[in-house]
């Protein structure tokens, strides 16, 4: 599961005073997604874009651990293909948030996957979800997801389900090492 972190500190922009253990990296303050979510949930109520930084690798290749997505309200119901910020069902456990992709849509239910995922998830309805990821930043690069060449090979991605693996496999073979950046 994608688990997501928002950044606190100066409002969301980022602050370059160096920290005293880290002077070369800019002073960061995470906040666990959970305690967010209010804040996230009313801002997008409120009809604002939000940042926040995604953790972990069910997305991969298209959203890493580290790159920063923007989300904008839902005003039009998701089509498949689009990435959403969902509110996993209450029977599911503990309280938790995903991002990824609708694969369906069936009677107004929504079905999920992480794009490096094999299995679906939901049914999820309408007032799951809480946003649509626009916008991934990544070493200052900046993506356009629900539009143009990046939404294609979403699209493209998802119709490979049964070969995921391998392909996520193949990706990270060319991946480009990282730089030194969180």
């Amino acid at each position: 599961m994608a688990r997501l972190q928002g950044l606190s500190k100066g409002c969301g922009k980022k602050t370059q005073a160096p920290s005293p253990s880290h002077p070369q990296e800019p002073n960061w303050m995470f906040v666990p997604a959970l305690e967010l979510m209010p804040v996230i949930c009313a801002a997008l109520g409120r009809n604002q874009h939000v940042r926040l930084t995604a953790t972990g690798s069910s997305m991969y290749p298209f959203i890493r651990s580290g790159d920063v997505v923007e989300l904008e309200p839902l005003h039009l119901p998701p089509v498949v293909g689009d990435l959403v910020l969902a509110k996993c069902p209450a029977g599911s456990g503990a309280e938790r948030y995903v991002l990824h992709r609708v694969i369906r849509v069936q009677a107004g239910e929504y079905f999920l996957r992480g794009d490096a995922q094999k299995d679906w998830e939901g049914p999820f309805t309408r007032g799951d979800l809480l946003g649509r990821a626009i916008l991934r930043y990544r070493h200052g690069r900046v993506r356009r997801l629900d539009q143009g060449l990046w939404r294609y090979l979403g699209l493209a991605w998802n119709h490979c389900a049964p070969f995921n693996g391998w392909l996520v496999q193949l990706t990270r073979q060319f991946q480009r090492p990282s730089i030194g950046l969180k």
